[in-house]
């Protein structure tokens, strides 16, 4: 249990890391003038930090071992497979990417 908690707040830093990343590129931009957070965000979501695809297949993974060791009949996992987790249990980590601005729109 300790190892699927730790995956799950894994999840939540990389979440909670990115969007500090993101405000303050947004701040700094609006200070200097700059647009140094769109080629940042661009750059980032590339590090293998910030794909979350492992890590979100790791966290399934082990839900997955943790039914089988408790010895939940094979239609009672599948059932537990389409059911959702609730968010506080399993968190959602999108990383956004943010479009450039049209040319001319303020």
């Amino acid at each position: 249990m300790a190892f699927h908690y730790n995956l799950l707040t894994l999840q939540n830093y990389v979440a909670l890391n990115f969007t500090a990343v993101v405000k303050f590129l947004k701040k700094s931009d609006k200070k200097i003038g700059g647009n140094l957070r769109q080629d940042y965000v661009a750059a980032m979501v590339e590090l293998p930090f910030y794909r979350c695809q492992a890590l979100g297949e790791l966290v399934e993974d082990t839900e997955k071992t943790f039914r089988l060791l408790e010895g939940a009949p094979a239609a009672a996992a599948a059932k537990a497979e389409q059911v959702s987790i609730p968010a506080q249990q399993q968190p959602q980590v999108s990383i956004p990417v943010q479009q450039p601005a049209a040319v001319g729109s303020n």
